[in-house]
């Protein structure tokens, strides 16, 4: 969760969506010392509900007058984003876990939990079109432009190798509202 008091703005942090990269070009931007960026759940004190990757929910019990503030955040394929988080979790963090579908059985990020209701939202940029929608950001906020350095990216084959029937059906079920609502689809590739 990024916050800033002085700008009025809210950037809540979904895993897997580019959060590093637009959080870095916020505090670029709007200079740190304007910016409270909860990085660790663990270390986070100060407040009792708010870590890097809260809900926005958690964001405004800590925070109420961020209801008022230009809140957004990014959404991802969802296919696209389980791929990235398992080779995240195995490769950089170095999780020892099992072979794909086995680890989505009991790992699926559903991006709805962080937005809750998009009436909760200002905009809701995409992955596929970040720097556009960040640049959309910018421009409504009367920052300026700034080019996204891409972070945390992590190296493997296209999402659609990696899903069988059952696994391709997990995520169309448990993700089907954020689908829906960004009519995302399974590529054919």
């Amino acid at each position: 969760m990024l916050l800033s008091e002085k700008y009025k703005i809210l950037f809540i942090e979904i895993p897997k969506t580019a959060s590093t990269v637009v959080g870095s070009a916020l505090n670029n931007i709007l200079g740190r010392q304007n910016v409270l960026h909860i990085l660790d759940r663990f270390d986070n004190t100060k407040y009792n509900h708010v870590y890097r990757h809260c809900p926005i929910n958690d964001a405004f019990l800590d925070f109420p007058e961020s209801k008022e503030y230009f809140k957004f955040c990014f959404v991802r394929n969802p296919w696209d984003l389980q791929v990235s988080q398992y080779h995240f979790n195995k490769y950089v963090l170095n999780y020892k876990i099992p072979d794909f579908s086995t680890w989505l059985k009991s790992n699926i990020v559903v991006q709805m939990e962080w937005i809750k209701d998009f009436s909760n939202f200002d905009f809701i940029g995409t992955f596929e079109t970040l720097q556009g929608d960040f640049d959309y950001i910018c421009s409504s906020l009367g920052l300026p432009l700034q080019q996204l350095e891409y972070a945390n990216s992590s190296k493997h084959k296209h999402y659609t190798e990696y899903y069988d029937q059952d696994s391709y059906s997990l995520v169309a079920n448990l993700c089907k509202s954020e689908i829906f609502h960004f009519d995302y689809f399974f590529e054919n590739y």
